[in-house]
Formats: C-alpha cells, sequence, structure tokens
C-alpha cells in the first residue's frame, strides 16, 4: 500500500522539507487534514527553521487528529532522502521523554545517514 505523506504537515513530512530549498514549500498546494494543520507559509517557514535548528520536527495532530508525532531527517549524499518517525497516541505525549526520544531516533537516522553515504 503507498501512502502519500504531506511535506508541510506531520513531523515525517516536516523533517525532509526543512532541509529542501524553499522554492520547494512556495510551490506545495497546502491541504486541511485536521484542524492542527498548518496553512499559513511565513508560520510554516519559521516551524522549518526551528526543525534545522534542534534537528528534529515534531507533529501535533496536523495531520492525522489524534496522533503525536516526532522525525529525524536522514541524508544521502549530503542531501535529504527521508525522515525516521516515531508517532504516538496523542493522549501519551505528556509521557513521552523528547530528550531520550529524539536522541535515539538521531542516532539511528545517522546511522541510516552513514550507509546511504558510503
Amino acid at each position: 500500500m503507498r501512502v502519500r505523506v504531506p511535506l508541510a504537515a506531520g513531523a515525517a513530512g516536516k523533517a525532509i522539507l526543512a532541509h529542501l530549498p524553499d522554492s520547494i514549500l512556495e510551490a506545495l498546494p497546502l491541504s486541511k487534514y485536521t484542524d492542527r494543520t498548518p496553512l499559513n507559509r511565513t508560520e510554516i517557514r519559521k516551524g522549518l527553521e526551528l526543525v534545522r535548528e534542534r534537528g528534529w520536527a515534531l507533529g501535533d495532530g496536523e495531520r492525522i487528529p489524534d496522533g503525536y508525532g516526532v522525525a529525524v531527517p536522514y541524508f544521502a549524499e549530503n542531501s535529504v532522502a527521508g525522515s525516521i518517525t516515531a508517532t504516538i497516541p496523542r493522549h501519551r505525549a505528556d509521557e513521552l521523554s523528547l530528550e531520550t526520544l529524539t536522541a535515539q531516533l538521531s542516532a539511528i537516522a545517522g546511522a541510516v545517514t552513514q550507509l546511504l553515504s558510503a
């Protein structure tokens, strides 16, 4: 089964979009998936800057109504190639240690980057 993942909504897509040229965001059609889906390009751009700074993306009900996701990008030959994502039910988000999860996802993404760039 093939699933289309929007780049501007949800952790998985935002982790990738943050490392693509700004022209990609400008050309993307923005679709509303939930009441939390970001539709303002200026706000999305600010969020992508934060993703680049901290190294991971967060999605809180943006694509999946009761989903909460954290994603880290991986790279191949110095270009973003995808993301590693953990998604949980939103009601469990308070139980989550973002510091621990992002560290573990970053380690996995680093290993994938190394494999793809060898």
